[in-house]
């Protein structure tokens, strides 16, 4: 809550499986069925704690953390290559989740002018997407 501007973001995809074929639907089902929750009962009952007073004492903020590491892992078996060239096909964010759970891929920062910034970093000769993605809100969420 205090100077939201000096903290980092999280950068977090949405994967909309019912948008997806059904065949793709199907596989989703198969990969991500029985994926587990990397938080235990510590850990909700000290962010249930975190949410309601707006802080913790540290063991408290320890545990948090150590499950928002575990978070960063991938929650369910390693997919089977079919299921994977599948998901491939209809959707890399799939894919990439399939095979690598919520590993961290990105990094943010905040610029005053991202769009402007993103052309010089093309002047530049860096390789960019070719186009600022946007989310719902119409807002700039990434131009990697």
């Amino acid at each position: 809550r205090d100077h939201p501007e000096d903290i980092p973001q999280f950068f977090v995809s949405e994967l909309h499986v019912t948008e997806l074929p059904v065949e793709a639907q199907n596989a989703c089902a198969r990969v991500f069925g029985a994926s587990r929750d990397p938080f235990g009962m510590a850990e909700w009952s000290a962010m249930d704690t975190l949410g309601r007073d707006g802080g913790v004492i540290t063991n408290d903020a320890a545990t948090i953390l150590n499950g928002l590491l575990r978070a960063f892992g991938r929650q369910h078996a390693p997919p089977s290559l079919a299921d994977y060239n599948l998901l491939l096909e209809h959707s890399a964010e799939a894919a990439w989740i399939a095979t690598e759970g919520n590993a961290f891929n990105h990094a943010t920062t905040r610029v005053p002018d991202v769009i402007r910034l993103a052309h010089q970093l093309k002047a530049a000769g860096y390789p960019l997407k070719p186009s600022v993605e946007t989310s719902r809100r119409n807002v700039v969420t990434s131009y990697t």
